[in-house]
């Protein structure tokens, strides 16, 4: 049997520090994605107002290249 089979049978599911490490790791990213999520909500309506905005300023540009709004 090669060695690096036997290693892998004989250390079979103990820990190890590394993984500890791994596993503090992966909390800390779960935590963070939740927090992530938890504002998801709060960045949709910004979004949602910066577009509108945009949108406004869209329609006061057009108005003065039509109308000729004494701005320039």
């Amino acid at each position: 049997m090669p060695r690096w089979i036997r290693h892998l049978c004989r250390h079979k599911g103990e820990r190890r520090p590394a993984n500890g490490e791994a596993e503090a790791a992966l909390q800390r990213a779960e935590s963070d994605l939740k927090e992530i999520r938890g504002r998801a909500t709060e960045v949709d309506r910004a979004v949602a107002r910066l577009r509108e905005i945009r949108q406004q300023n869209h329609f006061a540009e057009r108005f003065d290249e039509i109308f000729g709004g004494g701005g320039g």
